[in-house]
């Protein structure tokens, strides 16, 4: 992961010590899966202008947003990585008490 635009200065949680960490906010748009590619086409043509535009990015990043104009295929793998990193965000990870206040209490 980079550092965020909007604070350059906080460096990522990756370099604090918890490898891999990766946590984004994105949007993209779905469509019926038998759309056909011609109109997949032209809404993602019409969106990358809309989102390229001057005044558009501007306005995102003035909100810490940065923008990224995924192709379909790329916006389809990327949605398919998420659901697998949050179907078990807690696979693959070794949970340790911190102490005593982080203690199971006796019933």
């Amino acid at each position: 992961m980079k550092r965020s635009v909007a604070a350059p200065d906080i460096g990522t949680v990756a370099a604090s010590g918890v490898p891999g960490f990766e946590m984004t906010t994105w949007y993209g748009f779905a469509a019926h899966g038998k759309l056909s590619r011609a109109i997949v086409d032209y809404f993602h043509g019409e969106l990358v202008k809309a989102i390229d535009s001057p005044g558009t990015r501007e306005k995102l990043l003035n909100q810490g947003a940065e923008t990224i104009a995924n192709t379909p295929a790329q916006a389809t793998a990327q949605a398919a990585r998420k659901i697998a990193n949050w179907t078990n965000p807690r696979a693959g990870v070794r949970l340790e008490p911190l102490g005593p206040a982080f203690e199971p209490r006796p019933a």
